[in-house]
């Protein structure tokens, strides 16, 4: 069975890692979805993301099975064109799953309306504890506090803790 893993990434986490890691061995293809979000501005270009994040799966052990992608359409048309049988979602902890309950109704009826043959299920992980407090939120606000690469790797995979920081130096190549 395929999955794909949705979210904004922006940037991409140790946390989320670790749920490609989890979900990689449960699926026979995963794709990482990098979304768009309506409610969130992005800070970093959905390509360049993409790049790296990709680098990241091939530093990782047994990771032939994902690939990632952006998507411009939302996740119900994303499912509905493609051979997608399972959504995986984070749960960083208890109050993560009533915003989640409410993204599957969300997508179900988007999906019904679609494609009402196509049907999907939603799978979700429960961070490790020591990503429970990691998010992509978190790291942006540690990068406009000017946090250095020491802390942004601790909770950010090395290539793209060593590219926020340079694009923070710079001061450029975020997103609009």
């Amino acid at each position: 069975m395929n999955a794909i893993f949705p979210g904004s990434f922006d940037p991409f986490t140790r946390g989320h890692l670790d749920i490609v890691d989890r979900a990689s061995r449960m699926f026979d293809q995963l794709c990482i979805v990098i979304a768009t979000n309506s409610a969130k501005s992005r800070r970093y270009d959905p390509s360049v993301m993409r790049t790296l994040i990709e680098d990241v799966m091939i530093l990782q052990p047994v990771k032939w099975n994902v690939s990632v992608t952006v998507c411009k359409t939302t996740i119900a048309d994303f499912v509905a064109s493609h051979n997608v049988g399972v959504i995986v979602r984070a749960l960083r902890n208890g109050s993560d799953l009533g915003y989640e309950e409410m993204v599957e109704t969300g997508n179900n009826m988007l999906l019904n309306s679609i494609a009402p043959d196509k049907k999907v299920e939603h799978v979700y992980l429960m961070c490790r504890p020591e990503y429970s407090r990691v998010s992509s939120t978190l790291a942006r606000e540690l990068i406009s506090a000017g946090a250095g690469f020491q802390e942004l790797d601790r909770i950010l995979p090395t290539n793209i803790a060593d590219y926020v920081c340079l694009q923070d130096t710079k001061g450029g190549n975020h997103a609009d």
